[in-house]
């Protein structure tokens, strides 16, 4: 029986109030020129055959467990959007090619221009979206990100500033963003969940044993009755979850 369903005895569970904000590249996805496809750790494999190529022959490979991953935040999560530093094109690519099944479930899918550019480099005093002290997981302003000159980063108040957005539940309590590249976080860094960087010519991380987004969800259900995510010690958060072989998901919501 689905969570929250009709009928007796069933393990009928609230929605979380929490919202995903997540990555694409390196994080639910890698790509490569389909042309090099054969000279993948996993070749010959049913995980080399790509989600989706596109016109330009980028193959496109979905991370391991990121389709039940999605399938949990759909029914855990107050609403999911998608955020990517690339280009409009390749985030439609990816959202209504590779994982088109799960297309209608995000409340946005963002790009690069919705990115903020920053200075890097020198400053003083502390940064964070929430205005955390750094004991809370706070930043120094122009925190190095190799070097002088310009980054582009994603601050999470273009999600929550929104009246349509708040209004699905994004809000800086309860929004958490999916990174693998701290660096894109550094104006909500208590907002953020880091993953280990998904790529397809790297073994093992390319590999059937990567279950990060397994992890993921059992961390998200362990967290689901927090009111204030920013408060959350989300550092190390995969070792706190210890998985037995071929562990199911969790059950989605809040007990």
């Amino acid at each position: 029986m689905a969570a929250g369903g009709a009928g007796g005895g069933g393990d009928r569970r609230a929605r979380s109030a929490h919202c995903l904000v997540l990555d694409l590249d390196g994080t639910l996805i890698d790509s490569c020129d389909v042309s090099v496809a054969h000279e993948l750790p996993f070749a010959g494999t049913p995980a080399a055959e790509p989600a989706h190529v596109t016109a330009d022959g980028d193959a496109i490979f979905v991370r391991p467990h990121a389709r039940d991953f999605l399938r949990f935040c759909e029914r855990h999560c107050a609403a999911v959007g998608v955020w990517t530093k690339s280009g409009r094109a390749w985030a439609d690519a990816v959202v209504n090619g590779a994982l088109k099944e799960h297309a209608s479930s995000f409340s946005f899918v963002f790009a690069g221009d919705r990115c903020t550019t920053v200075a890097t480099g020198g400053g003083g005093g502390w940064r964070d979206g929430g205005g955390l002290p750094p004991e809370l997981g706070g930043l120094p302003v122009g925190l190095d990100l190799g070097g002088t000159g310009q980054t582009s980063i994603k601050r999470l108040r273009k999600v929550w500033n929104a009246s349509s957005r708040r209004a699905a539940g994004f809000r800086k309590e309860t929004t958490m963003i999916v990174e693998d590249s701290p660096e894109n976080c550094v104006a909500n860094y208590g907002n953020a969940l880091y993953i280990s960087t998904y790529d397809v010519f790297s073994q093992p991380a390319a590999g059937p044993d990567d279950d990060q987004l397994l992890r993921l969800a059992h961390y998200l259900a362990s967290i689901a009755a927090e009111a204030d995510v920013r408060r959350v010690e989300k550092r190390g958060w995969h070792r706190r979850v210890s998985l037995l072989p071929h562990a199911p998901l969790p059950p989605p919501g809040v007990p």
